[in-house]
């Protein structure tokens, strides 16, 4: 019986550990060794993150990583990186979806505003890209 039991326990904890998101490392309940760690992998000053909304950090981490595999064809972005690619550097396949549509709401908005006539001025991506970098970067 006690052989039966510790089977079931076994089986049970081994389903269990199992049963993750599949994503190593996820932004979701990774654990920073600093403030400042923090503020690097939301690409914010040490300042802000005390007072950036605890539930937009996974978010905004999933998008500073993504930020490198966005790219620009004519007036579209879109990502280079996979959801499988993704999930190997944290970002789970919720938040990579969450930056998918935002770009596809984006693309949207460009392609109403062309239809409209209206001028769009289209941001240069390396730019955001370098500053993104820089503020993973800063202290203050």
């Amino acid at each position: 019986m006690k052989k039966a039991f510790l089977f079931v326990v076994t089986c049970g904890i081994l389903i269990f550990a199992s049963c993750d998101s599949g994503v190593k490392n996820s932004v979701k309940t990774r654990k920073y060794k600093s403030l400042h760690e923090e503020a690097v992998a939301l690409a914010l000053p040490d300042s802000e993150v005390a007072s950036f909304p605890e539930k937009y950090k996974a978010q905004r981490a999933a998008s500073v990583i993504l930020t490198e595999y966005v790219e620009q064809k004519d007036s579209s972005f879109y990502l280079t990186i996979s959801r499988e690619d993704a999930k190997e550097l944290g970002v789970d396949g919720d938040l990579y979806d969450n930056v998918v549509k935002d770009l596809d709401n984006t693309n949207n908005a460009i392609k109403e505003m062309n239809k409209k006539g209206q001028k769009i001025d289209l941001p240069d991506l390396e730019e955001i890209k370098k500053a993104a970098r820089g503020k993973r970067g800063a202290t203050k």
